[in-house]
């Protein structure tokens, strides 16, 4: 097994990074479900909503939750991180096993693979995205002539 090329204060550095991090996405859910709109809080319970209401309540609700979701994705990668920095794995790409630039680490602490790999991921995301979008593509409806 390949071992990073940070330095002990490098890694030290970084941790700190993760850690603090980790602090603010917590806070932020904290904030995000104080903040959440429910039907209830929106309507005060004095009277029925109508159903443009209860739209713009569920579209909070929903756009909430994308960010619940995003924060939580982000925050399970920092978790995976803080593990990798315990085994002394951290800082090597989990596909090719090369180190990840220290710049790459820098700015993205909790990254995972290297640049090169991490290019190849999103070419293929995008790729079976494409993909799917014309596999699902509805057919084409005859035009219907009127006598």
């Amino acid at each position: 097994m390949k071992r990073s090329r940070l330095t002990y204060s490098e890694i030290k550095r970084l941790k700190a990074k993760l850690l603090d991090k980790r602090r603010d996405i917590l806070d932020t859910v904290v904030k995000i479900q104080d903040g959440m709109p429910s039907a209830e809080r929106a309507n005060g319970f004095s009277t029925p909503m109508d159903l443009e209401d209860m739209a713009v309540v569920n579209n909070d609700i929903e756009e909430c939750y994308g960010l619940l979701e995003s924060e939580r994705q982000t925050l399970a990668e920092i978790d995976e991180a803080l593990r990798s920095i315990e085994e002394g794995t951290y800082g090597l790409c989990q596909r090719c096993d090369d180190s990840i630039a220290k710049k790459r680490l820098q700015a993205i602490p909790w990254a995972r693979y290297c640049l090169g790999c991490a290019r190849q991921i999103e070419q293929e995301k995008s790729a079976s995205k494409t993909g799917a979008r014309a596999r699902h593509r509805p057919a084409r409806l005859p035009r219907l002539r009127w006598a």
